[in-house]
């Protein structure tokens, strides 16, 4: 009965081990095939940079414009969030974009 048992086990390992034989085989093929048309360098180059991008964010540049708010008496500059000039303390008006 053991040995029955133990004859069993190496049936199935021995079914494993040419299911992964195989596979690699044909992976093998595969990369064999494809070295043909792309060399193994240029694939591994290309294989990097995929990797690079999908690790690497993209991010924009965004071109933020300011808002500013120019003294009608004396022209300095001011945030849009000041209702009087820093320079001479007039009223400002209403704000203005500016890139």
């Amino acid at each position: 009965m053991l040995m029955i048992a133990q004859q069993d086990i190496y049936d199935k390992i021995s079914d494993h081990a040419w299911k992964i034989l195989s596979m690699l085989i044909s992976i093998a093929v595969a990369l064999w095939v494809l070295n043909m048309f792309l060399p193994v360098e240029d694939f591994i180059r290309w294989l990097g940079k995929v990797i690079k991008g999908a690790t690497k964010r993209k991010t924009k540049t965004v071109v933020k414009k300011h808002v500013i708010v120019k003294c009608r008496a004396c022209g300095e500059q001011n945030s849009k969030q000041a209702q009087f000039c820093s320079a001479c303390g007039e009223p400002l008006g209403p704000a203005e974009e500016s890139s």
